[in-house]
C-alpha cells in the first residue's frame, strides 16, 4: 500500500454530489483528486495567494508549486503556460 492510497482514499470519500466543490475554487473535488493532484479542501493548495482554479484555468500556472511559472518584472507580470503532468496517476 502506497502513501497515496492513505491520502487519496479519504479525500475521495469527502467528494459530495451535493457540494462537488468543497473549497469553492472552481474545480470539482474529483477533478482535483484525480486530474490535478490538488487538495479539494484547500482553495489554494500551494499557498501562493492564487486559487487552484485561477492557476489552472486563468493564470496557467502550476497549482502545486508556489509561483514557479510566474516571472515578475518591474511592472509587468509574465505568466508562462503550465500543463498537468502526462504521467499523473501512473
Amino acid at each position: 500500500m502506497t502513501v497515496a492510497r492513505f491520502i487519496i482514499g479519504p479525500l475521495k470519500s469527502i467528494a459530495n454530489r451535493y457540494r462537488p466543490d468543497e473549497d469553492f475554487d472552481g474545480i470539482a473535488d474529483l477533478y482535483e483528486i484525480d486530474c490535478f493532484g490538488t487538495n479539494p479542501l484547500l482553495k489554494d493548495t500551494d499557498g501562493d495567494g492564487n486559487s487552484d482554479g485561477d492557476e489552472i484555468f486563468r493564470l496557467l500556472t502550476d497549482p502545486l508549486a508556489i509561483n514557479t511559472s510566474r516571472v515578475e518584472t518591474d511592472q509587468t507580470v509574465i505568466i508562462q503556460p503550465w500543463e498537468p503532468s502526462a504521467t499523473k496517476g501512473t
